[in-house]
């Protein structure tokens, strides 16, 4: 399976990468989540990968316009979060040295927002 990830990654690579701008929205970080997203790839037991150019460049998009309407629906505290943890190099230590809110909640409100929009976009691409 691994073989068939670096095959896909070596050949979407930069498309990936342009998708991640678009969700950063041009962030100096957006290479930095293609990278933690490429690293989840390889621990995942079972993966699909559709190789058809055209089908990848539909599911882009609607994979971009999924991301902006959970985004969009991510109640305020979480939205603000979230824009303030990438304006800051993902640091989530600076997030809590300026937020004044303790680093293990930031933690768990990522994971909880990360864990949310994961799922919905799930659920409306499977079903």
């Amino acid at each position: 399976m691994n073989q068939q990830i670096e095959l896909y990654l070596s050949k979407n690579y930069y498309v990936l990468l342009n998708i991640a701008k678009k969700i950063t929205k041009q962030s100096e970080l957006s290479q930095d989540l293609l990278h933690e997203i490429i690293l989840q790839l390889y621990d995942k037991d079972e993966i699909k990968l559709r190789l058809s150019y055209e089908q990848e460049e539909f599911e882009s998009e609607e994979l971009l316009q999924l991301l902006e309407i959970e985004y969009a629906n991510l109640d305020w505290f979480k939205k603000s979060l979230l824009d303030l943890y990438l304006s800051l190099n993902s640091s989530m230590k600076a997030v809590s040295r300026k937020t004044n809110i303790p680093t293990q909640s930031i933690s768990r409100y990522m994971k909880e927002t990360r864990n949310t929009v994961i799922t919905n976009i799930n659920n409306k691409l499977n079903g």
